[in-house]
Parts: structure tokens; sequence; C-alpha cells
């Protein structure tokens, strides 16, 4: 067998050249692994398969041309397999990818195809030595476990971040089409009392009850899926204003008719409450809505049982929609003529106040006018949908810069939308998955706030990009509700820790509390902590001695529009 290229992640090792003879356990060994080794003759398009290629492309296979392989790969797939063969033919990474192809019986197979060009003396790829892996079994675990994550397995209706998705979708034709749906958001009220007096699983049961039975008072183009551990919401559509709180009503009588579904309980009347919003009026992103949603629902809850409140914005709300429009008006501007651009701030070590990294801080232009930080811009890209356009823009920026500047490292901020956006990690994964030199010195950095909205999503998510050798950072760490063992679950790399935990952290005993119990779990976890503005020498003293590596904040360096490495 001629010598093979031999593979690292990101990284290709010049081939092996000459010959050496085939052990005579390595046919079986291949046979057994499932693994079909084959040597692709790129100047007479020849593709020779050593193993069972019929059971893969049908008997009598054992040759085929490059076009013949390209006919029989997904047309999905086929612009990624070119675009991957294309990178490592012009010699920036390793020519491995996946894809689906057809056997002679026209099933479809998922395969995982790995290999190195053998290049001539003037460095022109002449063959091109790989593997072909049947990896369909995995990916059917892969889409059962999307398929979990996208339902509530307790009642089989979506997930928050399903839910979620429905509703966008649903948002984007209503505002297509000058349509009106809503959010009714529906809590059980006396959940956590039977769960005290007959343990979790009767809870469950309450709660499955109540599923079954918006089932079967609501409409079939009605979604419904779970928002919290007591609470349903349900995306009516449509639902003209008029519609909504006859059917909210209708939705409570129905509930106020079941009775505990616990056996052995004494018997008594389930309840709930009901907060809604009405869409496009009341919120233009689904992030939106269910905020109002749940803040109505709150609202209900406090008034007493079975009670319904609808969103009903104040006239402050009605100014902020005013400036959020105007600011969202400029941000769009700024995407389509290039206005955006970096602020750079540092991200000093605590032993040298040596800058470490820089985190990117984006600033909006307009006719050639200097950089400014817009106050609503980020608020005005959620509210409207454009955020998904935004968190792109900011990586394809950032990543340019890293490409331009081989010493620089950078962080980038990301909206808690883009956790559960799939076409970000596509994108990232895309730019990224040949560039291991890029990734390493790549940071991501989400808000605790926004972990914590699934975190069993967050951190499928930042698995993700670690996997790409993309570091996580955790920011505003303290500001909410995560607890140290979120941290475990989660996987960061990093932990900013809140600038109210860091100023004058040397006289408040609270705070120093928190800062050594945060240390020690960091140190357990090998998890690098960011000080975020102390505001003495005394705070730096204290945070140093707690074993925190980073500072960041004015004192150290106020972002600048102009790169520090020149």
């Amino acid at each position: 067998m001629k010598g093979l290229a031999l593979h690292e992640r990101g990284h290709t090792v010049a081939p092996v050249t000459g010959t050496y003879p085939n052990p005579p356990w390595l046919a079986a060994a291949v046979s057994a692994a499932g693994d079909l080794p084959y040597e692709w003759d790129l100047d007479s398009d020849r593709l020779t398969f050593a193993g069972r290629a019929d059971l893969l492309f049908g008997a009598g296979v054992q040759v085929m041309t490059g076009d013949q392989l390209a006919g029989r790969i997904n047309p999905e797939d086929l612009p990624v397999r070119l675009r991957v063969l294309a990178e490592h033919m012009a010699g920036r990474g390793s020519f491995d990818c996946e894809y689906r192809v057809r056997d002679a019986a026209g099933q479809v197979h998922w395969v995982h195809d790995r290999g190195a060009c053998r290049r001539d003396a003037d460095g022109r790829a002449r063959t091109l030595i790989g593997v072909l892996r049947v990896v369909t079994q995995r990916k059917r675990i892969e889409a059962m476990q999307l398929n979990r994550h996208a339902f509530d397995e307790l009642t089989g209706h979506f997930s928050r971040s399903r839910l979620a998705e429905a509703l966008e979708h649903a948002l984007e034709h209503a505002k297509r089409h000058e349509g009106h749906i809503a959010l009714l958001a529906v809590g059980i009220d006396g959940l956590s009392a039977v769960e005290d007096a007959r343990g979790p699983d009767a809870a469950d049961r309450v709660i499955v009850e109540v599923g079954r039975h918006l089932d079967s008072c609501l409409r079939a183009t009605d979604v419904i899926g779970r928002l919290g551990s007591d609470s349903f919401g349900v995306v009516l559509m449509p639902c003209p204003a008029d519609q909504l709180r006859p059917t909210a009503e209708k939705v409570l009588g129905r509930l106020a008719t079941l009775t505990s579904p616990v056996q052995g309980a004494p018997e008594h009347r389930l309840s709930a409450a009901a907060g809604a919003a009405a869409l496009p009026e009341d919120a233009r992103t689904a992030s939106e809505a269910m905020t109002r949603a749940e803040a109505a629902l709150a609202e209900a809850r406090r008034r007493g049982r079975g009670q319904f409140v609808a969103f009903v914005p104040t006239e402050a709300e009605r100014a902020e929609e005013r400036r959020s429009l105007a600011a969202a008006e400029r941000m769009h501007r700024a995407l389509r003529e290039g206005g955006l651009s970096f602020a750079y701030q540092p991200i000093v070590r605590a032993e040298t106040l040596v800058p470490a990294y820089h985190e990117c801080l984006l600033r909006l232009s307009e006719a050639g006018g200097a950089p400014v930080s817009e106050p609503g811009m980020i608020v005005a890209a959620e509210r409207l949908g454009d955020i998904p356009a935004l968190d792109r823009k900011t990586l394809d920026m950032a990543i340019d810069v890293l490409e331009q500047h081989h010493a620089v490292t950078l962080s980038v901020n990301l909206s808690g939308l883009t956790v559960s956006n799939r076409a970000w990690l596509r994108a990232l994964n895309a730019r990224l998955r040949l560039r291991p030199d890029l990734a390493k010195r790549l940071v991501v950095e989400i808000t605790e706030t926004a972990a914590m909205r699934d975190i069993e999503e967050s951190a499928r998510f930042i698995a993700q990009v670690r996997d790409l050798g993309v570091r996580v950072a955790l920011d505003d760490f303290g500001a909410g509700f995560t607890s140290f063992r979120h941290l475990k679950a989660l996987a960061v790399d990093i932990v900013k820790i809140d600038s109210s935990f860091c100023a004058g952290v040397a006289e408040n005993a609270d705070n120093q509390l928190f800062l050594r119990s945060l240390g020690t779990v960091a140190r357990g976890f090998s998890l690098a902590c960011v000080a975020e503005g102390p505001a003495s020498d005394a705070d730096e003293a204290f945070l140093r001695g707690e074993g925190i590596q980073y500072f960041q904040g004015n004192r150290y360096g106020a972002p600048t529009t102009t790169p520090p490495w020149g």
C-alpha cells in the first residue's frame, strides 16, 4: 500500500513517501472497521476502491470516476465537498467532510470522507488518498437528539426554543401578509404545592393533563409549547385583537373544570392564569413577545386565580419604541453600506497589566462620520429581528481582522438569540473548520442571562463552538442567577465576573466571599477568570490574591476605534 497522509485535528502532516508492505491483518481490520479506502488519480479522474465498495455503490463497483461519485452525492452536500476539496488542493487545510450518497438501490447513506493529496516535485496535486466511512447510524442518533431538543420530553409539545422558532416564523408571515397573531402564556396555579405535598411525579401528571386539555380546546393551527416549569405558551394564528380575550377566557374556563389527576389526593379544582401579547402590534420579535406575554402572565397571577391580562405598552414604552425604530433604521443603513466597525478594549493580564487580548465592541458611523456607540442598536436589532444579520456581520468582521493580523486575539459578543441560531453555527464552522490557527485566537462571549434561558441548549451551543477550537466566555457572571454547579454543565473556558462584584471588593466582605468561592470553583474546573471594573489598587491586590488572571475596564484602557496593534 502506498504511504498515506497522516492527519491531526486541523493539521495536515506531509505524506510518507515510498512503499511499505501490507501486514496480513490490514484488509481484515479495514473491513471490520467498515472503512473504504480509495485512491483518486486526479489526472485521469479514476477513483479506485480497496475493500467492499459493493456494499455502498453496488455489486461489481470497484472503480468509478470522480464525476460519477459526484453524481451520487446529495446536491445539497456537493458544494460543501467541492469547497473543502478546493481548499485542500490549494494547501489551506485537510480534506475532511461529511455528505450523503446514494447506493445502487437509491438508498441514502451518510459518509465521512477524509484524505490527503500526494503532490509531485512542483507541488501539484496528482492523487488523493482517502477513506470513506459510513456514519449513517451516528447521523440518525444526532437527529434523534435534535428531535428530543425540539420537543418537551414530558408533554410532547414544543420546547421553549422550538416554540420561539415557530413564533418567529409565524411573525414573519404575519408581517408579510399584514396578519395578526398572538402569544398566549398560560400558567398553572399551585403546582409547587402539589409537588411539595405529593412529589414531582404528581406535579408532572398535572402538567401532562393541562397539556392534553390545551390540545383539546385549541385549533389545529395553534402551536403549543412549554414556556417554563409551570407554564405553556400558545401561538394563536391567526388571532385578530378582538378575539384574544375570548380565546384566553375559553382556555381558562376549560382548565377551571379540571380536577387534580393525582390518585389518592383530595379532589380539588385546578386553575390557571394567562397573559398575552398581540403581534406584531405589541412585539416585533419572538424574544420580545415571550418577554411581554410572560410579564402579562405575572401580572395576571398577581391579580388572582383565573385572571387574564393582555400586555399594554406604557407611554414610556411607546416612546422607547420610536427611539428603537430610529436606531434600527441607522443600523440597517450601516449594515447595507458598511458603516459598522469595531472599538477594541483590552483584557489585561492581572500580574503585568499587559493586554492579553481585546474585546470587539460594535460602533456605527454614517456618511463618513466618526464611529459612535449607538445606545439602542442592540436592543433595536433584537426587537426588529435583525440580530442574525448583526451577529453574522460581527463574526465576519472579527475573523477578517484575525486573518490580517496573526498575533491578535479577539473576543466578540453574541446576543442570547444566537445561542439557538444554527445558521450562525454553520457560518462559524464554514469559516473556521479548516483554520485552527484562527479558531484558537477567537473568544465568543455570551451573557449569563442568555445562557440560563435554556441551559441545555446553551451547553450544546458551547460544546459545538469549543469543538472548533474557539474559546467561550460567560459574560456578566453574578448578575443573574447562575449557580456554581451550572459552570460545569456549561463547560465554558472563561468567566467574566460582573463589575458589581469587583469594584470596591477590597472593602466589601460579601463580595469577597463570593469571589473566594468562585475562585475555588474556577480552579477546580480549570476556568480562567476576568474581573470587570476593579476600581483601585486595593481591589486589584485582592483579586490577584484570589487567583483572578485578567482585568478589564477603562482603568486599563478605554475602547478605541484605532487598532492597538497598528
